[in-house]
């Protein structure tokens, strides 16, 4: 699925390869399954740069129908959970790839 949604409550690259993502402020998620984790048929988001990870969270908890007692693990790039204030668009500015950010999530300790 190619569409984009909004989520409102929600070695690196360059930061200058992808400028126009963070000009405006926003950054382009794309939500990938690991494991045995569910896909989800909208998989791709638009945030706010200035947001913080953490505002993702329960948005993919929700989407995903997840109780607060089950594990879910999230990774941007298949590498490192982020701090939950770590900022979208720092994130973007690092870990970029192809003018998307690609935040893994797992049901299953899948890495680290």
């Amino acid at each position: 699925n190619t569409a984009t949604t909004e989520v409102t409550s929600c070695q690196p690259s360059a930061p200058s390869t992808f400028p126009a993502a963070t000009n405006a402020g926003k950054v382009k998620v794309q939500l990938m399954a690991v494991g045995r984790a569910p896909r989800l048929a909208q998989s791709k988001f638009i945030v706010q740069a200035k947001d913080s990870f953490r505002a993702l969270l329960p948005v993919l908890r929700r989407l995903l129908q997840l109780r607060e007692d089950q594990a879910l693990f999230v990774f941007v790039n298949s590498a490192f959970a982020p701090a939950p204030e770590d900022r979208f668009g720092d994130l973007f500015d690092c870990f970029g790839k192809t003018g998307t950010l690609i935040v893994n999530y797992s049901l299953d300790e899948a890495w680290g």
